[in-house]
């Protein structure tokens, strides 16, 4: 039995990908999307206390994740207020619930943000994907332009056979421009 070679899109578990030319941005798409990064990164510089944590800090951080995240909303909004003898007295719970609604709001944008950069990532998974099947398609007209020794042919042929009939899962070295 003759093994087939499958293509990268083949081996991966892709849900259905248009298949027609995807529109460009228009102008002001495209404006309106840059307008609204730039809203937000004005929005977090005018923050007070700006914070840049390292990869180890981030890494480190005491984090409430979604199995503390519960646990977080029964000691800041109920156990806490319903117990203040149990309030450590060496920091000031005011401030922590000041922290606690900063935390609950930044909660809310970050799921909006995650929710748009979805979007925005499988869009441009869409256009990746396109566009590979295109230089596939391109590449094995070349193959042809090949067997029939169209003139000039080989050039594009060795170029583009390192990235269409590479080894093993390897990836190739990028062609230069």
């Amino acid at each position: 039995m003759k093994k087939t070679k499958k293509t990268v899109r083949q081996m991966m578990f892709i849900l259905p990908i248009i298949n027609t030319p995807l529109p460009d941005l228009t102008s002001p798409q495209d404006t309106g999307i840059d307008a609204g990064i730039n809203q937000i990164n004005t929005a977090m510089a005018s923050y007070a206390v700006p914070v840049n944590l390292t990869p180890s800090e981030r890494q480190g951080a005491g984090s409430l994740a979604e199995t503390r995240f519960p646990y977080a909303i029964k000691v800041m909004e109920q156990y806490a207020i319903d117990r203040p003898e149990l309030r450590p007295s060496f920091l000031n719970f005011s401030d922590f619930q000041k922290t606690w609604q900063l935390r609950v709001k930044l909660e809310t944008h970050v799921m909006h943000m995650k929710q748009e950069f979805e979007k925005i990532t499988d869009l441009m998974i869409n256009a990746d994907a396109q566009v590979y099947d295109y230089m596939l398609a391109f590449y094995n007209v070349v193959k042809e332009a090949k067997k029939a020794n169209v003139p000039g042919i080989d050039v594009i042929y060795e170029d583009l056979k390192t990235l269409f009939e590479r080894e093993g899962n390897s990836e190739p070295t990028p062609p230069s421009v």
